[in-house]
């Protein structure tokens, strides 16, 4: 399910805390194949890596 284009905001966010918090929420609420939920869940750890969380 991928958010409609009218929620979707308007310009991507720089803020790593902001974009993190949207990662979480898709690999949590979107159905994905197992290759893209096991990609998402490795972009999440490095950005917490990154935000030192």
């Amino acid at each position: 399910m991928d958010v409609p284009k009218s929620s979707a905001p308007a310009h991507p966010t720089k803020d790593p805390a902001t974009r993190l918090q949207r990662l979480e929420e898709k690999y949590r609420r979107e159905l994905l194949p197992e290759d893209e939920r096991l990609e998402l869940y490795e972009r999440i750890v490095r950005l917490r890596r990154r935000l030192g969380l």
